[in-house]
């Protein structure tokens, strides 16, 4: 997460953003009620929502990667593993410049990946139980 952040404060408060109005855009008003809440607050979907629009990634990647730490297939929003597929999204450009965000990222993966081997040989083992 990112140093010297007070997360009692709303997200738009570091950003140094105004106060912004509900106009009756569903995406918008996500992005602002998302905005509006202390930071310490912000929900998986709220993530997913700051995350796909890019707001401050500073902080949201890393708490996004706490979550998917504990259940890299969560879902957040819309379907499992979405919010790991969000944050795949996130540009080279941010993972180069933040890499004990990307190590921790990286680890997420790694361990899907192993999962992935150990179902492929179990698959494998249970379908020529048939055979």
């Amino acid at each position: 997460m990112a140093p010297n952040v007070n997360k009692t404060k709303s997200c738009r408060e570091p950003l140094g953003l105004a106060k912004l109005p509900l106009i009756g855009s569903e995406t918008y008003d996500e992005i602002v009620r998302a905005l509006d809440k202390p930071l310490s607050a912000l929900t998986p979907v709220d993530l997913n929502v700051l995350l796909t629009h890019g707001y401050w990634q500073t902080f949201t990647v890393g708490h996004a990667i706490s979550l998917l730490e504990e259940n890299p297939f969560m879902e957040a929003q819309y379907y499992q593993g979405d919010l790991l597929k969000t944050l795949l999204g996130v540009s080279p450009d941010f993972w180069s410049k933040h890499e004990p965000l990307w190590i921790r990222m990286h680890g997420i993966l790694h361990r899907i990946d192993d999962v992935n081997r150990d179902i492929a040989k179990a698959r494998n083992a249970f379908t020529m139980a048939m055979k």
